[in-house]
């Protein structure tokens, strides 16, 4: 995978390094696009269920399917979301962490699914770092509007320059960032 250009990026604290999503990548995947429109059956995110640094699994509808028919797109703690397409551009590439699971639960097309491959980057991490600053700058530089709804393509989501701490730090900002917003 390629690097991140870092002449435009700011300098990083001593110990960091960018790395590009593409980097940290193991999978990248689009939802279905089966439409859900059963009362019950298999549960799927509606787009709204992501927001920055959040996913509601509460927020789903259902399609009248089996896990077995979608065993690829069945969520797992900790995967990243990405908003792919959304009528508001300001939502458009937010990205939260998939909480624990009880049940199978599957994404729609206008999310990206990101597995993280690297063991150095942690999922909630990446997704602090992916919703501000010279990241969000750059996916926000990138969506496209058409026929009234906003998005950015997975090529792009790629390229997206993530500031990587050493482990321990990504460990301490988070329950940081974590304990904030439990105060809020």
């Amino acid at each position: 995978p390629a690097a991140p250009d870092t002449e435009n990026l700011p300098d990083l604290p001593s110990g960091w390094t960018w790395a590009s999503l593409d980097q940290l990548l193991g999978l990248m995947r689009n939802g279905i696009s089966a439409k859900p429109d059963a009362e019950s059956g298999l549960p799927m995110l509606r787009i709204s269920a992501v927001r920055a640094l959040s996913v509601n699994l509460a927020e789903a509808r259902y399609l009248n399917a089996e896990v077995s028919d979608y065993p690829d797109y069945v969520l797992t703690k900790g995967d990243l979301l990405f908003t792919r397409y959304n009528g508001n551009p300001e939502l458009v590439g937010v990205c939260g962490v998939v909480p624990p699971l009880t049940s199978p639960l599957v994404h729609p097309d206008k999310l990206i699914r990101c597995k993280l491959v690297s063991s150095g980057a942690l999922p909630d991490f990446v997704a602090i770092m992916a919703n501000v600053g010279a990241s969000r700058n750059y996916l926000a530089k990138r969506v496209r509007t058409t026929a009234g709804q906003a998005g950015i393509s997975g090529g792009d989501l790629k390229g997206l320059p993530i500031p990587l701490a050493p482990l321990a730090e990504q460990t301490r900002i988070v329950a940081e960032v974590e304990r904030r917003l439990s105060v809020v």
